[in-house]
């Protein structure tokens, strides 16, 4: 027999279901799927993260129908509910760049393995796509009107390695696919961008940092506005040193760089919409080229 519940409790309840990130990320999948350019791929993948060990899951992979990009190009994205919350990012306005606002690049993982087996990149590389966003590596959160000792740093840090155990799940799978029996490592190209695409809203800050004054470590901001979207660079990768190329700090530095794009929720569609990767194909062989 099924009882009903008095209306308090159902009111309850759905504090409960709304108090969690779920129906946003349900929200989200909405809004991919029903994108003419979008489809969606993968929802609650699970993944181990290495650094704790602890089974995880990507809430969200969404993948690029359009037949120039380079394979099916992969978004995998965190929803992130954060209710009466600022994500406030902070970048130097001196001196200015040409595209301080109008950034045309991200450093993406890249998979890529051609018919033989000594052509593989399996990397991170920088590679183009338009409209151009603002970029920014320090991010303040303010919740309830107040500093929060949260930071977003972790949640980024933790996408890209989502985003690596996605590549390495396809890499793994894909090489056991025996189109011809003769042809051991089939060609494989993906691209995948780490985003996360929250409910707070999003905003840029400019200030002349070499005036800080160092008594108070504060500083008057020349502007700060709202925007949809951020990419958001920093080290966010685990790169052990011995695994790496580079042959100074710096250059390790720059190796463990990765964008995360920061998306306000309700402006997802509209981005999903304009955004351009061009004819990757060319793009990604320059970059790969280079790299190599």
């Amino acid at each position: 027999m099924t009882t009903t519940k008095k209306d308090p409790e159902i009111e309850d309840l759905a504090k409960a279901v709304n108090g969690s990130g779920f129906p946003l990320q349900l929200g989200i999948q909405r809004v991919a799927a029903s994108n003419p350019r979008w489809t969606v791929e993968l929802t609650e993948h699970a993944w181990s993260d290495p650094l704790t060990g602890d089974e995880k899951f990507i809430d969200l992979v969404i993948r690029d129908k359009d037949a120039r990009s380079v394979g099916p190009m992969r978004i995998v994205i965190e929803s992130k509910r954060a209710a009466r919350t600022e994500w406030i990012f902070l970048r130097e306005n001196e001196p200015q760049d040409a595209h301080d606002d109008n950034r045309l690049n991200a450093v993406v993982r890249v998979l890529s393995r051609s018919q033989t087996k000594n052509t593989v990149f399996n990397t991170w590389v920088g590679v183009p796509f338009v409209p151009g966003t603002t970029q920014a590596d320090f991010c303040v959160i303010r919740r309830d009107g107040q500093r929060s000792q949260d930071l977003l740093e972790k949640v980024a840090a933790e996408l890209v390695r989502a985003t690596d155990a996605l590549a390495t799940h396809e890499d793994t799978l894909h090489a056991r696919q025996r189109a011809d029996p003769s042809n051991q490592y089939p060609p494989i190209s993906r691209v995948y961008i780490p985003m996360i695409v929250s409910t707070a809203r999003l905003f840029i800050c400019d200030a002349p940092y070499d005036r800080v004054d160092l008594e108070t470590g504060q500083v008057n901001p020349s502007m700060i506005r709202e925007v949809p979207a951020v990419r958001f660079i920093k080290s966010f990768g685990s790169l052990a040193p011995e695994r790496s190329i580079a042959k100074s700090i710096r250059e390790f530095a720059e190796a463990t760089q990765r964008t995360v794009i920061v998306v306000q929720a309700a402006r997802l569609n509209e981005l999903l919409t304009k955004w351009d990767f061009g004819n990757l194909n060319l793009d990604l062989s320059a970059a790969l080229w280079q790299k190599g």
